[in-house]
């Protein structure tokens, strides 16, 4: 016996799709490429999906969280339904993901597989989040698993926590909880998972106290929040410069700039003779632009309204004729002379 086959002997195969090493007595390999196949991927069939000319894998069911260790579980246990009553039930993979049930394992997986407690109990769920924090996903998010009875089981996506009662989650699951939901509600396009929109507890649908009161459905919320993108500032209006030459006098003083930034690049003063290259209409106003740069090539321009001599003040008004105080006198003194 080589070194490969007593590997193999002792340690098992790794499946080509799962990636996982398991015991000889679960692999059957596809009967058409020979590749090993283990027999949860196969799900029963004698060839993989790509030699059945489906174009895919076996594993064709194709939401499977990056975040996630691969631990597929017995294709036996899931759920199925009268699609005459649910549409679809009769697909194990019609799962209509609206929303995801939270759970607590009640207990601890230890060194054992959850996909090994699902053979053993006969149940199933989709991902288990361990207290220190590991994330195994045991169906693709599709599956119909076996978690929180008829009214959930087609519509809602499964997550187990390991601990009982009483134990708050830990930093790390609570973490690895939060990533899980944000890969969903990103593949999902929710805003966020909220209580009784799309986040449910087992005990909604059941006679259970599970998940124990473990969740902490504001953290939840809060932490799988969408972020809101930071805006992208507007593009800076463009400006086409159109030819113009001749010369022109700055009737005031100004600056030499470069548009669009308006970076001042020389102060002007009045009287300052410029040849012009060209003008261009920009945040409303009209600007020429010099014919000649003053930094490195840069296009320079400066306000035409510079080149405009200022309105003069208006006149002064005429000085009035002085009033003379003894005027209502002297007239009188004129009519009583007259009079004589």
């Amino acid at each position: 016996m080589n070194l490969e086959r007593l590997t193999q002997h002792l340690f098992g195969i790794v499946c080509v799709d799962c990636s996982h090493r398991r015991s000889l007595e679960d692999f059957h390999g596809c009967a058409k490429c020979g590749r090993p196949y283990c027999d949860d991927c196969l799900e029963g069939r004698r060839v993989c999906g790509e030699c059945a000319g489906t174009g895919q894998p076996s594993d064709h069911h194709s939401i499977w969280l990056p975040s996630c260790v691969r631990d597929p579980g017995p294709s036996s246990n899931l759920d199925g339904y009268n699609p005459a009553t649910v549409p679809g039930g009769d697909n194990p993979f019609g799962n209509q993901m609206t929303g995801v049930v939270l759970h607590s394992a009640e207990g601890y997986f230890g060194a054992t597989a959850p996909s090994a407690v699902m053979r053993a109990r006969g149940n199933s769920w989709c991902i288990t989040i361990y207290q220190n924090g590991h994330r195994v996903q045991s169906y693709p998010l599709e599956a119909l698993t076996w978690h929180a009875g008829p009214k959930a089981n087609y519509r809602y996506i499964g997550i187990e926590h390991e601990g009982v009662a009483g134990q708050p989650l830990t930093g790390p699951q609570q973490d690895s909880q939060i990533i899980v939901l944000n890969e969903i509600r990103d593949i999902r396009g929710w805003a966020n998972v909220q209580r009784g929109i799309n986040g449910f507890e087992h005990n909604e649908f059941m006679a259970t106290s599970c998940p124990s009161g473990r969740i902490l459905w504001a953290v939840t919320a809060e932490r799988t929040r969408r972020p809101v993108p930071t805006p992208v500032p507007s593009p800076a209006p463009a400006f086409v410069v159109r030819p113009r030459t001749g010369g022109v006098l700055l009737q005031v003083a100004t600056n030499l700039v470069k548009l669009p930034e308006k970076t001042v690049v020389l102060a002007l003063a009045a009287g300052t003779a410029i040849e012009l290259g060209g003008e261009t209409d920009f945040a409303g106003e009209l600007w020429f632009q010099s014919r000649y740069s003053h930094e490195r090539s840069i296009p320079n321009f400066f306000p035409a309204a510079a080149t405009v001599a200022p309105t003069p003040p208006p006149p002064p008004a005429p000085t009035p004729a002085p009033i003379d105080p003894c005027a209502d006198v002297k007239s009188e003194l004129a009519t009583i002379s007259g009079i004589l």
